[in-house]
């Protein structure tokens, strides 16, 4: 091993500890490979490129076509109400929401926070490849983490099992009259290719116009690769990509280290041009 290597490994482990200097030189490198890597890698919409994507895809869409949007695992309501902040502000009423979760808790403050707009439903069902009874996950004290049975269980968090509702997107969509869906967002902590192969007829038709899905280390527990997603967008003719703060970065070719998941969370699939 060559001597920089190791004087860095020396540096690298006085950092590991908890004091006030190594705590702030720490942040201070993590800010520094966000530069390098040109993006970071956050849950929050602010910071990850959701807003960005929102306003760039969906707000600036050129279609007449009314807006329909599926929030699959919406949790708190809070990135449809992202969406509906941006409707409101540029006057776009013509739209409909569908929220999907299996916590019983979170659909009812869903809705009462969307009580007043008649343009939302809220569905107290998990989206998955079947329509079907599931268990699942539940984690009382961060919700975000909820999955179906199938996840490996999160270390030292408190968990119990339930029993839940699934559908899926073609038998919800044909039971609603619903032939495309504007917006289609994923968030189901490792079950977002389940769901996705639920939406097969729509798939075929290319009747989805725009999808946002997470690929991180809960789908990687499941052994879920992106290289799967990749695979399974090509057959439906959709390209996939980043979503990043400065736009979308499609992915043309598959390289072996697109699987890690740290260059997520938020993927893309559109119709390939």
């Amino acid at each position: 091993m060559k001597r920089r290597e190791i004087f860095f490994i020396k540096v690298g482990s006085y950092l590991r500890g908890d004091g006030f200097l190594t705590r702030n030189i720490r942040k201070i490198i993590f800010s520094l490979m966000h530069g390098i890597k040109g993006f970071e890698f956050s849950y929050f919409s602010d910071r990850n490129g959701e807003l960005e994507l929102i306003d760039q895809q969906l707000i600036k869409r050129t279609s007449k076509k009314k807006y329909i949007v599926f929030d699959g695992g919406s949790n708190r309501g809070d990135y449809s109400n992202d969406i509906i902040s941006r409707f409101e502000k540029n006057n776009i009423k013509n739209y409909e929401i569908h929220l999907f979760d299996i916590d019983g808790n979170m659909i009812e403050n869903c809705k009462k926070r969307f009580s007043q707009n008649k343009r939302i439903h809220i569905n107290h069902l998990g989206l998955d490849k079947k329509s079907d009874s599931h268990k699942a996950i539940f984690y009382p004290d961060d919700s975000t983490r909820n999955s179906l049975i199938g996840t490996p269980l999160e270390v030292d968090w408190d968990y119990f099992e339930k029993e839940i509702i699934t559908t899926n997107g073609n038998d919800y969509c044909k039971k609603n009259n619903i032939n495309f869906i504007t917006f289609l967002k994923l968030d189901l902590e490792g079950y977002d290719l389940d769901a996705l192969n639920g939406f097969e007829d729509l798939l075929t038709d290319k009747k989805i116009e725009f999808i946002q899905f997470e690929y991180t280390h809960r789908a990687l527990d499941r052994r879920i690769l992106l290289r799967d997603f990749f695979d399974f967008f090509k057959k439906y003719g959709y390209e996939i990509g980043f979503i990043r703060k400065d736009g979308l970065k499609p992915i043309t070719k598959f390289y072996p280290q697109y699987n890690d998941w740290t260059l997520g969370p938020n993927f893309y699939a559109k119709p390939a041009n």
